[in-house]
């Protein structure tokens, strides 16, 4: 049986888990710029609620901050090759199983395709991340908290690592700092016909 990569596979929940756990143990504070990740100033009508004290949660927003630059980096690889590669037709494939189903084979050959298999890879990494963290702050506040943060714009991270109920609907920083690195990405992969919009 031949390998596969994991996005051609198809990503598994328990491989998912797996780099979680290892990418956030694996995780040198040094690798990331904290002032510049976390450094949003308090804003005006934003209410302070908490501060994230604990050090593997501190650890593993640096871990999803550093996913999002790696993960910016390669969404411009992937654009970059389905601009300069060729996508071989199916008949050049001389050595193909001709027994393929049709449809399996243009997969494996065509670039748009496993390129978008790609980068549902790695929005799948994020979003755990992103779900990690914020779930790991929403479950820490009390009840009053939890019900103020929903019947708000809900829940802002600031300088000092304090936990805000935003006044205005802002993303997080980590996903912000990406979709701004993202956006002619993606609008290029959609012309490209990627198809795709990738939401974090």
């Amino acid at each position: 049986m031949s390998s596969v990569n994991e996005a051609e596979r198809g990503i598994t929940v328990e491989n998912l888990l797996r780099w979680a756990s290892e990418g956030v143990q694996n995780f040198q504070s040094e690798q990331v710029n904290w002032d510049e990740i976390v450094d949003a100033p308090i804003g005006e009508g934003e209410i302070v609620i908490g501060e994230v004290t604990d050090p593997d949660v501190q650890k593993l927003y640096g871990f999803l901050a550093k996913h999002g630059d790696e993960m910016a980096e390669r969404l411009k690889g992937i654009h970059e090759r389905m601009l300069t590669t060729v996508i071989q037709d199916d008949l050049d494939h001389q050595d193909d199983d001709p027994n393929e189903d049709a449809s399996l084979r243009h997969a494996r050959h065509c670039v748009s395709c496993r390129a978008q298999a790609e980068m549902q890879t790695e929005e799948a990494r994020h979003q755990l991340l992103h779900d990690l963290f914020w779930g790991s702050i929403s479950t820490s506040l009390t009840i009053e908290d939890r019900v103020r943060a929903n019947k708000g714009n809900g829940l802002g991270l600031r300088q000092g690592w304090k936990i805000v109920i935003m006044k205005e609907s802002v993303e997080d920083e980590a996903s912000k700092s990406l979709g701004n690195a993202l956006g002619g990405i993606v609008l290029a992969t959609r012309i490209a016909g990627l198809g795709r919009f990738v939401s974090l």
